[in-house]
């Protein structure tokens, strides 16, 4: 858990300052309150976690090859053991769902996924 806050963590400070890099550099405008601050600070968190968790995600599946998730790129991975409420793989786990997760690049168009046929359920 302690590895994905770092990841997260890293994620996060890498593309803030891949966007901080990309304007020009402000100081904090020294009219703001510290309420203005800190809510500005919440709302840059709220909207920028979904983002680095996905680029985590993301490296973790399909870079990482040392990681338990990886799977490679285009490809489906499947978790075949009930989550339990301590698994911190999926953020709120459902005893009864087995979870599955790919990474697909589409750069070079659509994609056709084919499956088994599932049977006896």
């Amino acid at each position: 858990m302690k590895q994905t806050r770092l990841i997260t963590s890293v994620m996060f400070a890498v593309l803030t300052l891949g966007l901080a890099a990309s304007a020009p550099a402000q100081g904090i405008d020294p009219s703001l309150k510290p309420e203005e601050i800190k809510a500005i600070a919440n709302d840059a968190f709220f909207w920028g976690m979904t983002p680095a968790w996905a680029y985590e995600m993301r490296y973790l599946y399909t870079q990482l090859e040392s990681a338990r998730a990886y799977v490679g790129n285009n490809r489906v991975g499947w978790n075949r053991k009930r989550m339990r409420a301590s698994d911190r793989e999926i953020n709120a786990p459902n005893f009864t769902t087995l979870y599955g997760f790919g990474f697909f690049d589409l750069r070079d168009g659509p994609m056709v996924i084919l499956t088994p046929e599932v049977t006896g359920r």
